[in-house]
């Protein structure tokens, strides 16, 4: 078939002229003719199918995820955030940064990567912390009792490094 052909059909909704469902497409990217499997799905759609392929759609997805990483690394941070808290993204990570000063809530230090810190029995939301101190909660089992065992730990050998 001859790629304007194609074209034709496309346009014509993805149907012959018989008003018959076609069984293969041309796809707007790379003009090549492709199964309806080969064709990304889209219910929107009302042929049930995108104008690309499979293969096309990967690749464009590919190249933008590789020019965008910032822009896309962040846009997953935020569906994360908003999936595991019910947050609204971006806009409550920085309101909150904003009332915290950009420090910690625990070591009161600048936070180069804050992270949202989280209980992890209620998945409630407890504030900004940086990387070492949200690290450091996680690793002690985020437990009361653990911490001030630790606390205890060091007050000990502290006292002990003073006497000596």
């Amino acid at each position: 078939m001859e790629p304007c052909y194609l074209l034709l059909q496309w346009a014509a909704g993805h149907r012959d002229y018989a008003g018959k469902q076609m069984e293969s497409l041309a796809c707007g990217q790379c003009r090549q003719p492709k199964t309806l499997s080969e064709m990304s799905k889209d219910r929107a759609q009302k042929s049930g199918h995108r104008g690309i392929c499979k293969a096309c759609a990967a690749t464009r997805t590919t190249q933008y995820r590789a020019e965008n990483s910032d822009k896309y690394k962040a846009t997953l941070r935020r569906c994360a955030r908003k999936r595991r808290y019910g947050l609204d993204g971006i806009a409550h990570f920085e309101e909150q940064r904003k009332l915290q000063a950009g420090l910690c809530a625990i070591c009161l230090q600048p936070m180069a990567k804050a992270c949202s810190d989280h209980d992890h029995e209620n998945n409630q939301w407890r504030g900004m912390l940086c990387d070492c101190c949200n690290r450091g909660l996680g690793l002690l089992k985020d437990s009361v009792s653990v911490l001030e065992a630790a606390i205890a730990y060091l007050k000990k050998w502290h006292a002990a490094a003073k006497s000596v």
